[in-house]
């Protein structure tokens, strides 16, 4: 199996488990807020992950990144389509949540900034934007950025996870900073 296969095969496995579970069971209250949270938090896992594949040299030869940044815009859009049908597409509600609530604007912004990235993963746009192909895609750390925006202000009581996520974002960031070991 080609590592674009293995890579859509295993990272879709927890999406699909998402929508399992709950059918194995029978204790969540909330489906759609259940879902909509997992799905969330799925985004902001493989997010983190993308950017810390590089820091490994080999990860290349396990995960396809192309196919999980698709993956992980894919499981955003469940995401937002779940937060639409769950407000019952509701024009004017949703609308009112974009204009009153920060952590819905939030969630917009990194949703709008991970467009871009979406459409030139595709090879012909990526041959067409060339050079602006990198800058496009360092927008990755400001759809971090928003997201976790949106996930702290979303934040009712326990924040250990947020946390965890701040951690490992900034060490990333760290380590890509200050290379512990230079390339050879």
């Amino acid at each position: 199996m080609s590592i674009k296969l293995k890579t859509l095969f295993y990272f879709n496995i927890p999406i699909v488990f998402i929508f399992i579970y709950p059918l194995i069971d029978n204790l969540i209250f909330d489906l759609m807020s259940y879902i909509i949270k997992m799905t969330g938090y799925i985004v902001l896992i493989y997010l983190l992950l993308i950017l810390s594949l590089p820091l490994y040299k080999k990860s290349n030869q396990y995960i396809d990144r192309k196919i999980l940044g698709l993956i992980t815009f894919f499981c955003t859009l469940i995401h937002f389509f779940l937060y639409v049908f769950d407000n019952n597409f509701n024009t004017k509600l949703l609308l009112d949540d974009l204009l009153f609530r920060k952590y819905i604007q939030s969630g917009y912004i990194a949703l709008l900034l991970f467009i871009p990235l979406a459409i030139t993963s595709i090879d012909y746009i990526k041959n067409l934007t060339k050079s602006y192909w990198h800058l496009i895609h360092r927008s990755i750390y400001i759809i971090i950025v928003f997201s976790f925006i949106h996930y702290n202000m979303i934040i009712k009581a326990d924040y250990m996870l947020f946390y965890i996520y701040v951690f490992l974002f900034l060490l990333i960031i760290f380590i890509k900073l200050f290379p512990l070991y230079k390339n050879e």
